[in-house]
């Protein structure tokens, strides 16, 4: 942990009560001059720590945007996520994320950007990057699990931002599968998994878009009637920073129950679900299938009985609400068939 995340962390720690200057010293390892340059430092970076008149220190307020060194201090020392790296503007954090993956870059890496360029989701779509209104993150990973359950992480991240979407808004989120997560019927975060498998080793991307502090004219024009905002849903306006490490701190308890837990997840999800007992219609390269979601199998995939009755194991796709002529409603129950099309 570096000097400023080390006096960050302290003095969150010490409030409300504060911490005294020897104490400040002794816990960042630091002399107490060492201790007033990190302070002037930090005040520079838009952080301002007061000193009460009982002599103790108190860190008042940081700065509206994102600062790697505030969000470990955030984090504290129980977490995977080792080495945060916050970019003013950049292209793609997942492209980051899959470069600095491909060069050997360890697990725990996290790129955050305060606006991309070339934002993109799932299919290579468009992200809308709002500069300073959202959260654009790529976390990389090098699970020790099998190559066949890394898709079980894009579940795992979307478990993981609705929990704190509704730590924050205090009402339910839901998601729309695979990677999509709704707020009163609109979208407030995307996920998007992208890997690589490089000789016998290999390295997962789990890049998230949450909107935050967006207003409805921060979206483009088309996006308006279906996107929304922390601040759009709740009328307030919410710290990034507090959300951002909210977000890695559930994101990290996710991905740690992957390999061991993910029926919990998977419950999670169901429960959430906003196409269970639906009719839907999955796209994509090479597929085209409708039928009734019955929900998610024990790898994720979305179970869809389909006209005929075959219940069918989608792991990829497009999902739209369908509404099939009535002759080619279900109607059989038969063992599953599995149709997985990869992440």
């Amino acid at each position: 942990m570096s000097p400023d995340a080390a006096l960050l962390l302290a003095l969150r720690k010490s409030a409300p009560v504060g911490i005294s200057l020897p104490q400040l010293a002794a816990e960042c390892g630091l002399p107490p001059g060492a201790v007033q340059a990190q302070m002037d430092h930090l005040s520079e970076a838009g952080f301002r720590i007061e000193f009460a008149a009982d002599g103790t220190l108190h860190l008042r307020s940081a700065p509206s945007h994102l600062v790697a060194d505030d969000l470990r201090a955030r984090l504290g020392e129980a977490t995977r996520w080792r080495n945060l790296v916050v970019f003013r503007e950049t292209s793609s954090t997942n492209d980051l994320a899959l470069r600095a993956g491909s060069e050997g870059a360890a697990d725990g890496l996290v790129f955050l950007a305060e606006n991309q360029t070339a934002g993109r989701g799932r299919f290579q779509r468009v992200w809308n990057s709002a500069p300073g209104r959202g959260i654009y993150l790529s976390a990389l990973l090098r699970p020790a699990f099998a190559v066949s359950h890394w898709p079980r992480l894009a579940f795992a991240a979307a478990w993981a931002v609705t929990r704190v979407c509704e730590r924050f808004l205090r009402r339910p989120a839901q998601i729309k599968w695979p990677n999509d997560i709704w707020i009163d019927d609109r979208k407030i975060s995307g996920i998007l998994l992208e890997s690589r498998v490089i000789g016998d080793l290999g390295f997962v991307v789990i890049g998230i878009g949450l909107n935050v502090r967006q207003m409805p004219e921060d979206f483009p024009e088309d996006l308006r009637p279906i996107a929304t905002s922390m601040r759009i849903a709740s009328g307030a306006d919410i710290d990034r920073a507090e959300v951002a490490a909210a977000l890695l701190q559930s994101l990290d308890r996710a991905c740690g129950m992957v390999s061991e837990e993910f029926g919990l997840i998977r419950e999670e999800i169901q429960k959430r679900s906003v196409l269970q007992g639906k009719m839907v219609r999955i796209t994509g390269p090479g597929s085209d299938y409708s039928g009734t979601v019955e929900g998610i199998d024990p790898d994720g995939a979305l179970l869809l009985r389909m006209a005929d009755g075959t219940l069918c194991a989608v792991a990829s796709g497009e999902a739209t609400l369908h509404v099939p002529p009535l002759g080619q409603r279900p109607r059989l129950t038969v063992a599953p068939t599995q149709v997985r099309t990869g992440v």
